[in-house]
């Protein structure tokens, strides 16, 4: 028995193209996807970089927490604290002190021009 050649053979070399040219899309679909879609590369590093700021402000807070909270005892337990504060911000002098004043002339004289 004799079998012919199959007039197959053009079909199946243009499948396959097709199957080839399908599998190169659905690859760049995937890599771009990957790179800049949801969740993808692009995103991920944006996220990276976010939590490091945000881990940069809370470290930076709680410092300035423990700053604060070291104050605030101060200010309750230390009598000294509270008259540096007294006489820093309010201008207070302790009792038999003698207060100066002391003022730059430039803010106090109007020059004339």
């Amino acid at each position: 028995m004799h079998t012919r050649p199959r007039a197959t053979a053009p079909l199946s070399q243009g499948f396959g193209r097709m199957v080839r040219l399908l599998l190169w899309f659905v690859t760049a679909f995937l890599v771009v996807q990957t790179l800049i879609g949801n969740g993808g590369l692009t995103d991920t590093l944006r996220a990276t970089r976010e939590r490091r700021a945000l881990t940069q402000a809370i470290a930076d807070l709680k410092s300035e927490n423990r700053r604060l909270a070291e104050a605030s005892r101060r200010l309750r337990e230390d009598p000294a604290a509270i008259e540096a504060v007294a006489r820093e911000q309010m201008g207070l002098a302790a009792p038999g002190e003698v207060l100066f004043i002391v003022r730059d002339l430039t803010e106090s004289l109007s020059l004339p021009e």
